[in-house]
């Protein structure tokens, strides 16, 4: 195996010798992390109220948040709650911290929970805050606007 020389340019050099960016990037997503820990705290008190109707074993799930680097290569914060992952059936509001972008919020739904919400969709799609968007791919872990994937929710017929 032939080694190759790796080098860093002067910009990368300067990085690398001033802490400051990863220390300041370390306390923003620290931020995000407590930011998300107190929404779901709210969340938790807004679910406990609704009526026992509403009362779902997705609720039942504790809040969950995890964090990570490469999300399009970037670091990432991100609340689940409320949730419910099996093998057949996920139902979960997904909060979203991307860095380079925006915080997001997605109601990610596969399998009977997704059959159910269809059925019952014209009265949110007729209800739709206009900056409302609805992704039409089958992943559930892309978080970003992408023109190609997203449309606005009250143009959707579904």
């Amino acid at each position: 195996m032939e080694s190759s020389k790796v080098t860093l340019s002067p910009q990368e050099w300067t990085l690398v010798l001033d802490p400051s960016f990863i220390l300041t990037k370390n306390l923003v997503i620290d931020k995000v992390y407590s930011l998300l820990g107190q929404v779901a705290f709210s969340y938790q008190q807004i679910t406990a109220m609704l009526p026992e109707a509403y009362q779902g074993d997705w609720l039942h799930w504790a809040p969950k948040i995890s964090r990570g680097e490469k999300y399009n290569d970037l670091p990432w914060v991100m609340l689940d709650y409320p949730r419910k992952y099996t093998p057949t059936d996920t139902h979960a509001i997904r909060s979203f911290f991307g860095w380079g972008s925006e915080f997001s919020i997605h109601l990610i739904l596969q399998g009977a929970s997704r059959d159910c919400w269809l059925n019952n969709a014209r009265h949110w799609i007729e209800t739709a805050h206009p900056e409302w968007m609805i992704d039409l791919s089958d992943d559930p872990w892309q978080h970003h606007r992408d023109q190609q994937r997203c449309v606005p929710f009250f143009t959707t017929n579904l």
